[in-house]
């Protein structure tokens, strides 16, 4: 009996883990262009004022980047919530052709504009 009960406990101990590393995705914004998901699983305050997240970006229109399109972006982003500024630690683009293609230089930080998506990046992580 103490056997059962100990690989219940060990297998449902395996069953949590496992399942906490699934993706939550949180619809943060949604407007005529663009929904904005964060995934709540993948935030991570690296210091105080630095918290970086995935975010998934679809897009409702076909976006141009070079001579592709894309409806759809995944990115994980750095933000600096003293100094409201967003960096790009990696994004990768679905192109509507079916490829995809990522990027994973951390590209310059940039200020954070109102009306952006980095605002509500901005908004959810930075003023909770």
């Amino acid at each position: 009996m103490k056997k059962l009960f100990l690989a219940i406990v060990i297998i449902g101990l395996a069953l949590t883990c496992c399942k906490s590393k699934e993706a939550k995705l949180i619809e943060i914004k949604d407007d005529p262009t663009l929904k904005l998901y964060v995934d709540q699983n993948s935030i991570k305050h690296v210091s105080e004022n630095i918290v970086r997240a995935w975010f998934t970006f679809s897009y409702k229109q076909p976006q141009e980047i070079g001579s592709k399109l894309f409806q759809k972006a995944v990115s994980y982003d750095e933000l600096d919530c003293a100094k409201r500024t967003l960096q790009i630690v990696q994004a990768t683009f679905y192109f509507t052709d079916g490829t995809n293609q990522t990027l994973s230089d951390k590209l310059d930080s940039s200020n954070i504009q109102s009306g952006t998506p980095a605002e509500f990046e901005y908004n959810y992580l930075c003023k909770k």
